[in-house]
């Protein structure tokens, strides 16, 4: 399959990614998201995530593909399309501000079957830097899945893919909303635990972790009271000083480093 020359701005194609990059509607719709970068690209031809479609900017291509051979054999081993577009009209259609390439357009993923496990889920979370940062470190701490309920951020957003580095193609990502994962969690017996200040908050380090939800809200409200109501209990991490809560992502990456400690039999709450 050769690679195709594109250099009009009204192409088809080059106009259903700026689509893409710009609307989470349309990207349900389609059933696709775009990505963008070297390292990006080499992840998901390993990963085996479906690509659709290839652009590149000719002079990177020429660069970085026609004097790597296996690189060159591993995209002509794509079942997808594969275009090559001038500097201008890259520049055009690129989600950052400075790069040659490539831009990749992927399928979403099929849902994971909800099982058992360690999950964090997001309640309104809306900073989608703050979503890819969770999935990222939800992947590097073996956390089995992210919910994501009503008002999140779209997990397949540009800026989310990009602080995911890579962790989109490989991490769980679920979509429920509230009703549904209280009533799966009861059919499985598992807890879920808000991070909150409310009420009478239990300390994390005093909680079993091995095989729970924990559920963290938006950046400015937190965790909706009517969701809230439902939990099994709230959480508190330990703090010093006045400061009284903590960046959603980084909350949560305490929290999934805690989970991790439980799943590996070092957890704090085992030596209480």
């Amino acid at each position: 399959m050769r690679w195709e020359r594109i250099i009009s701005r009204d192409n088809k194609l080059l106009r259903e990614i700026g689509k893409l990059a710009i609307s989470s509607k349309y990207r349900r719709a389609r059933g696709e998201y775009i990505c963008e970068g070297m390292k990006p690209l080499q992840e998901a031809m390993r990963d085996g995530v479906q690509i659709r479609a290839v652009v590149w900017e000719e002079r990177d291509f020429e660069l970085k593909v026609q004097t790597e051979p296996q690189l060159q054999e591993k995209l002509e081993m794509l079942d997808c399309r594969r275009i090559l577009v001038p500097d201008v009209l890259y520049a055009h259609i690129s989600v950052l501000e400075h790069s040659a390439g490539p831009l990749f357009v992927c399928a979403y993923p099929p849902q994971p079957e909800f099982t058992e496990g360690r999950y964090i889920a997001l309640d309104g979370l809306q900073d989608p830097g703050n979503l890819g940062t969770i999935l990222r470190t939800a992947e590097a701490f073996g956390i089995e899945g992210v919910i994501l309920l009503e008002g999140c951020a779209d997990a397949f957003q540009p800026k989310a893919v990009r602080a995911a580095m890579g962790s989109v193609f490989r991490q769980k990502i679920y979509h429920m909303d509230a009703d549904t994962l209280f009533s799966q969690c009861k059919i499985m017996g598992l807890p879920v635990y808000a991070t909150a200040l409310y009420g009478n908050p239990q300390s994390l380090e005093k909680v079993s972790l091995e095989k729970a939800v924990i559920l963290i809200g938006s950046e400015g409200h937190g965790v909706r009271k009517e969701n809230l109501m439902r939990c099994t209990a709230s959480l508190l991490i330990p703090m010093c000083g006045k400061t009284e809560s903590l960046n959603a992502a980084v909350a949560a990456s305490i929290i999934m480093w805690e989970m991790r400690k439980w799943h590996t039999g070092t957890g704090s709450g085992l030596q209480i």
